[in-house]
């Protein structure tokens, strides 16, 4: 199969029953067109990690974090066409269940939204496997993920490891909670870093003295 094939045949799994999921609330994401391959690379970095973990010897329970989860469904060219977010996207791809998901929103209706989504596939959806516990945490993942960690250690008996997606629109996740995140190298992180979209809202220019 070709690199144009394989696209086309990620992109249909990301828009398989999306009108259905986007139907459960009238809240949705942007998404620009680079964002479809972001998805495909999220998607495809939780079926490896999860094929390659399952039934592991090491470790005994498999986690998920996403710290910027969103709602669940993203729209397109003025809301024609949506795809799914990538909470959705980890929990239909993941081989093996996660022990638990985080799903990490700031905004509370897109974290209604992804609440009602996520709630939807796991009750009618018989491909998507639901994890033994999910949570989907209303608020700044700054102050989230420190959280996160914590509860992690005090489910697990220290035989674990996670998988965390931090899809950044600009640099929405400091420093301080990735390091929060890596106190041992018991996880993967995946993270989208828009630099130039990051200086060019953030940078301030400062007039030339004459």
């Amino acid at each position: 199969m070709d690199s144009s094939e394989y696209i086309k045949k990620r992109i249909q799994s990301l828009r398989q029953d999306s009108e259905e999921i986007r139907a459960k609330s009238p809240v949705t994401n942007d998404f620009d067109s680079w964002s479809v391959l972001k998805l495909i690379l999220h998607s495809a970095a939780v079926n490896m990690y999860t094929n390659v973990l399952q039934g592991s010897d090491t470790f005994d329970d498999l986690y998920y974090i996403d710290a910027l989860a969103g709602s669940g469904v993203s729209t397109y060219n003025d809301g024609e066409s949506c795809f799914l977010g990538s909470p959705i996207i980890a929990a239909k791809v993941a081989q093996e269940p996660f022990r638990k998901m985080y799903l990490i929103e700031h905004d509370p209706d897109k974290a209604d939204a992804l609440e009602a989504r996520m709630e939807y596939i796991f009750s009618t959806h018989d491909d998507v496997v639901e994890p033994e516990d999910w949570d989907v945490k209303q608020g700044d993942a700054n102050k989230e993920i420190p959280e996160v960690v914590e509860d992690i250690w005090r489910s697990s008996d220290g035989t674990f490891n996670y998988y965390c997606f931090i899809d950044n629109q600009e640099v929405n996740v400091k420093w301080d909670a990735i390091e929060a995140l890596t106190p041992k190298p018991w996880g993967d992180l995946l993270i989208n870093l828009p630099i130039a979209s990051a200086i060019g809202r953030n940078a301030t220019i400062e007039p030339v003295p004459n």
